[in-house]
């Protein structure tokens, strides 16, 4: 389920979710292109990525990309999240999955690969000997605001789910 908080109301409601989504989906919402997202992780074989075309509307949730696990090793129940780090111009995605591995996805051949992060961290051992170290990248998404978060300090919240 997804909700969203209404800022006027002060409420939290419920928001329309794509069609094929339910209660047992492995997903996480994102951005794409600055439209609201879901990156869908249920199925064996395939990574779907959702995308409102028309914020708030239900019928223009689009099946943007259907990515093939087969050449990452993916494929089966995983029960983890992808996420979408980053869209640049060109069309390439950077993914994240669980917590420590980056994926590149190039929408315009539909190829996923996998980005070797060890080569980027490594730590000296006690002898001075550089050991690759397996990574853990925490990403925290980041939007610029005018809106005060101390001016919601004394606030009440209602929950109408």
């Amino acid at each position: 389920m997804i909700s969203c908080f209404n800022l006027e109301e002060e409420l939290f409601q419920p928001f329309p979710a794509p069609p094929e989504l339910d209660q047992h989906n492995i997903a996480s919402l994102e951005l794409y292109h600055d439209c609201l997202c879901v990156c869908d992780n249920t199925l064996d074989f395939d990574l779907v990525i959702w995308v409102m075309k028309e914020y708030g509307i239900k019928k223009s949730w689009s099946k943007e990309f259907v990515i093939d696990k087969h050449p990452i090793d993916l494929v089966g129940q995983w029960y983890e999240v992808f996420r979408i780090l980053k869209v640049f111009r060109d069309g390439e995605i950077l993914l994240l999955w669980r917590d420590d591995y980056l994926y590149s996805f190039n929408s315009k051949s539909n190829a996923l690969q996998g980005i070797d992060t060890r080569k980027f961290l490594a730590t000296r051992n006690g002898n001075g000997v550089f050991q690759e170290c397996n990574p853990c990248i925490e990403v925290v998404d980041y939007v610029s605001s005018f809106i005060s978060l101390k001016s919601f300090a004394g606030e009440k919240v209602k929950n109408t789910l």
